[in-house]
């Protein structure tokens, strides 16, 4: 927090938005093109179109829902975690949720960068493994050091989850690639709810501490390894 305060604070969202209006330049300069011969969705209403959802397709959905309850424990409780419960001081734990965030931009952009020597699949497949072990890691991140390792690699287990999910989701299902990111970002909000609002009642009742979520959320993770794996499998034609 102190990097963003005092008098220089103003570089920060002046620095973003130049960032972002170099990014809407080139993306101006990129021609948009429509595939004539593609497919369109079905008609006959909303039935037709939930008929031409198959059970992959839900279970994508599914899949994001879960990434999305992933990636708020970590976003969205760290701070309340690593005060009250591990009893760091504010400037440490503000850091290891640095890490986290920071983690999930620099992997976004590693992961960009390897998928042209690495098959994506394979790193879809390590990304949920890497939550798991992030999982139990956290409930033990006792010091500042280990908070900050912890949350630095659920960051990276994160980073590139969602877009790769988007990405396999519009190959498997091209018929429906209008409605796949609005989709599966709908899956993701609908987990970001979850993890938003359900958490705060169970710790205020007493029922879970925060460490005890973190540790059955490693099922959520669980989970993701086997529909992640299943999901990217070679589809016979």
């Amino acid at each position: 927090m102190t990097a963003a305060s005092g008098r220089t604070w103003w570089w920060i969202p002046a620095v973003v938005g130049a960032f972002l209006l170099l990014l809407a330049a080139a993306g101006a300069t990129q021609p948009l093109t429509i595939d004539a011969a593609a497919p369109s969705l079905p008609s006959g209403g909303p039935f037709a179109l939930l008929g031409a959802i198959s059970g992959r397709l839900w279970a994508f959905v599914g899949l994001v829902a879960l990434y999305g309850i992933s990636e708020t424990l970590f976003g969205n409780w760290a701070i309340l975690y690593l005060r009250g419960e591990q009893r760091l001081p504010a400037r440490e734990a503000g850091l290891a949720l640095t890490a986290f965030w920071a983690m999930v931009t620099l992997g976004r952009l590693a992961v960009a960068m390897t998928t042209v020597r690495f098959p994506p699949r394979l790193i879809y497949r390590a990304l949920p493994v890497l939550l798991l072990a992030a999982f139990l890691a956290v409930p033990h991140a006792a010091t500042p050091g280990s908070a900050i390792a912890a949350f630095g690699l659920a960051g990276l287990a994160c980073s590139a989850f969602l877009p790769l999910s988007v990405g396999f989701a519009e190959e498997q299902f091209p018929r429906l690639a209008e409605l796949m990111a609005g989709e599966l970002i709908a899956a993701y909000m609908f987990g970001y709810g979850i993890a938003s609002f359900a958490v705060g009642p169970l710790v205020d009742s007493g029922a879970m501490r925060l460490s005890a979520i973190y540790s059955w959320a490693s099922v959520v993770a669980a989970v993701m390894i086997v529909m992640a794996f299943l999901l990217t499998r070679p589809r016979r034609a």
